[in-house]
């Protein structure tokens, strides 16, 4: 049975900071090792968070490009994980909410703010228009009273 590995470490490999410092140097390697002890977890944090396999990879691919980008903010005297794991957090709850807009986007709109699929009154239609909107919304004439 082997010892348990110390985070930010791996069996021989370098700590996490040692890591940021050569990337931060322009070694790739250095960042690839990160990825690599690294994607599990945060695939589990956007997974947690989109509850998508395939949106949950993309949050991982942009979460370390995010990281990579800003690695030069990392305070190298707090622990890399959670600084990552945050990352990987917010770029998840970005991107769902990202997809939630995208799923309620509105539908065409008659003009008078209805849903020219509902043939209902959106909010916004109660308060613009309200004379050229007196028609209803299957377009014919309203009784006289």
């Amino acid at each position: 049975m082997s010892a348990p590995v110390a985070e930010g470490m791996s069996h021989g490999g370098e700590d996490d900071v040692a890591l940021v410092v050569r990337t931060l140097a322009g070694d790739r390697a250095a960042f690839g090792t990160l990825v690599q002890r690294y994607e599990e977890p945060v695939r589990r944090v956007a997974r947690a968070v989109l509850h998508d396999v395939s949106d949950a990879d993309d949050a991982a691919h942009d979460t370390f490009l995010t990281a990579l980008m800003k690695l030069d903010r990392y305070d190298q005297r707090r622990p890399f994980r959670p600084w990552l794991l945050r990352i990987a957090t917010n770029t998840a709850i970005d991107r769902r909410r990202h997809r939630a807009l995208r799923l309620t986007a509105p539908l065409a709109s008659d003009g008078c703010g209805r849903d020219s699929m509902k043939g209902g009154r959106t909010f916004a239609g109660r308060w613009s228009g309200r004379a050229a909107c007196s028609r209803p919304s299957n377009g014919r004439s309203s009784p006289t009273r």
